[in-house]
């Protein structure tokens, strides 16, 4: 059965198109807090991010050292005029509603990343050789990178999420590799926050769709499924291109005690993470009640 079949009518057409950000929404709360207990509550998490974090320094430290200032110079002011641009086109398109739950998404994320730092406490439960035990989960970097990320995606019609997406993917795909890389966050700060924006994001959407009849958000009534395996395969291909860029730049002259395997790995999950999120954000969408015909779209 088409997803046309299932979008037309406000009964059992919505549930049924709406499942999918209902499962976002359960996964993103689900992925927070399993890189909460793994990075924050085991000692083995502990371990291994205290690895992770001595192997990035198995790379060039001319490299890192430029990247940290390029990334941390441009990054806010970025963030912050992609979000500005986010709110403008989603009030074009849709009015005060579209643009407040793009805001949202943006502000919500890195506010509770940012308020949970001071509570999250983080036992030393194992003796650290590199990283001090301070708490910094989660990431309000990511929050912030992820949240814009999501936002554009929310607010583009149907016709141009795809490709927006892939954008979005790459984009916070780079955003977590270099926040790993600058070594201002752990692994599981970075997968906790990118849990938390695609959990906030859904629940965003799913309140605006059931407040608005799907007027507001509507989804692709194109859309037959089946692209899972693309996104899983955008998804690795980013993951193993920023592992490939890691090796590149290893310095082969670094001290062998420097775990190199350890912040590849890292650097793999997290990119995988990050690359999947606006993907399936956008899967999702695009499986909501198709916005009513009469409805004019208009040009951006």
């Amino acid at each position: 059965m088409s997803v046309q079949a299932t979008v037309t009518g406000r009964g059992t057409g919505r549930a049924g198109s709406t499942a999918a950000l209902v499962a976002v929404a359960a996964l993103g709360a689900l992925g927070a807090l399993v890189a909460w207990w793994v990075g924050v509550r085991t000692g083995w998490g502990q371990q291994l991010e205290d690895f992770a974090f001595e192997g990035r320094k198995a790379t060039w430290y001319r490299f890192r050292q430029v990247g940290t200032r390029a990334f941390g110079s441009v990054w806010v002011p970025a963030a912050l005029l992609a979000a500005l641009g986010a709110l403008v086109v989603g009030f074009r398109r849709r009015g005060p509603v579209l643009a407040v739950a793009a805001a949202v998404v943006v502000a919500v994320p890195a506010a509770v990343a940012s308020w949970a730092k001071g509570v999250v406490d983080r036992p030393e439960l194992v003796e650290l050789m590199w990283a001090n035990a301070r708490n910094s989960f989660p990431s309000g970097h990511t929050a912030l990178v992820a949240g814009v990320s999501l936002a554009w995606v929310l607010v583009v019609p149907a016709r141009s999420r795809t490709w927006v997406a892939l954008v979005a993917s790459g984009t916070t795909a780079v955003a977590a590799a270099a926040i790993l890389g600058t070594g201002w966050h752990r692994m599981s700060d970075v997968v906790g926050s990118l849990g938390l924006v695609a959990s906030v994001a859904a629940v965003v959407v799913l309140v605006v769709v059931r407040t608005t009849d799907g007027v507001v958000t509507g989804g692709d009534s194109s859309v037959e499924g089946g692209g899972d395996w693309q996104r899983l395969a955008v998804s690795m291909g980013l993951a193993a291109l920023a592992c490939l860029v890691v090796l590149i730049v290893r310095n082969p002259r670094s001290n062998p005690a420097h775990p190199m395997w350890a912040f590849v790995g890292s650097v793999f999950a997290t990119v995988l993470v990050a690359a999947a999120v606006p993907l399936v954000f956008a899967a999702a969408l695009d499986r909501l009640p198709s916005r009513p015909s009469s409805q004019h779209e208009p040009q951006l």
